[in-house]
């Protein structure tokens, strides 16, 4: 055997086992939920909710304290007054909540106080130099053990902040009569636009068509992450992290905003409005309009 051919196999052999080795680091999904068991009717906690309405503004004053049962301990009033405006407009390009220098925006504020904030302050770590790399960020609803989160998808934020909501609020969205038989508001976003709790027309344009729920249009990617397992992550795409899922346009009812223009009950002539689905994202990552810098991260 020629010496250079020799020498490119064992590197390729070293390179590959290291790969492996690196490869079979932490890759598990788990979706266990705290049950709601503390009684928010015996806490001693107060639920502080209130709107004021200027002309060109809604200010939501909230001591984050929810108004249902939760599985969370360490419960703390954190008191807030968060502002949006009342005429929103969508722009040309969606801003994220979160790009590669870490968390920026809660999405919104639900009608309890509770804020909704999707975006999980956990970036890949560098295995090699513990830098971190915030392209990959652990994904909430996939890592609900890990985040500790009880079964409305929530948890407290730390000693900054208050209890909030990182996916699907079942337990607040079935107390607001979210049945499936009509659209329900269940919240506001920071750019001002209407949130929907999964149900709305089947026809956006006409409020006499049937309710039905609203789908996602993001799916898991299938295949591996290209990552190294060094400086970025690699293992099969499982919902570990965010970037595990994609956008496809027209897979569902709804766009990368987790949203649509259409016809609601408050807003009879039509509105872009977001909806919190069952699947990927649960709550939106992205705002068609402009974030208030009220609900900066």
């Amino acid at each position: 055997m020629r010496p250079y051919l020799f020498v490119f196999i064992l590197l390729s052999s070293v390179s590959c086992k290291k790969n492996q080795n690196e490869c079979s680091t932490t890759n598990t999904v788990n979706l266990d939920l705290l049950p709601s068991s503390i009684d928010h009717t015996t806490d001693g906690f107060n639920t502080v909710y209130s709107e004021n309405l200027t002309s060109v503004s809604r200010e939501i004053t909230t001591d984050q304290i929810p108004d249902h049962n939760y599985g969370v301990t360490g419960m703390n009033a954190f008191t807030k007054t968060f502002e949006m405006t009342l005429y929103p407009t969508q722009n040309s390009t969606p801003t994220p909540i979160a790009d590669n220098t870490g968390i920026n925006w809660i999405f919104g504020i639900a009608l309890n106080g509770v804020t909704l904030s999707p975006g999980v302050p956990m970036p890949y770590t560098n295995t090699a130099n513990g830098s971190t790399n915030w392209n990959w960020t652990l994904e909430g609803t996939f890592n609900t053990k890990t985040l500790g989160l009880d079964d409305n998808y929530a948890h407290m934020k730390d000693s900054t902040g208050g209890y909030h909501y990182h996916g699907d609020f079942i337990n607040y969205a079935s107390a607001l009569g979210a049945d499936g038989s009509s659209m329900v508001l269940c919240g506001w976003a920071a750019d001002g636009f209407p949130i929907y709790y999964r149900y709305a027309y089947s026809n956006a344009d006409n409020i006499a068509s049937p309710v039905e729920e609203m789908t996602s249009s993001y799916l898991q990617k299938t295949g591996v992450r290209p990552g190294d397992g060094e400086s970025a992550p690699c293992n099969k795409y499982n919902g570990v992290f965010t970037q595990d899922f994609e956008y496809i346009e027209g897979q569902g009812d709804l766009d990368e905003c987790n949203g649509r223009y259409g016809k609601t009950p408050e807003f009879p002539g039509g509105t872009y409005y977001y909806v919190i689905t069952r699947d990927f994202p649960m709550i939106p990552r992205m705002f068609k309009g402009t974030p208030n810098i009220s609900f900066s991260y």
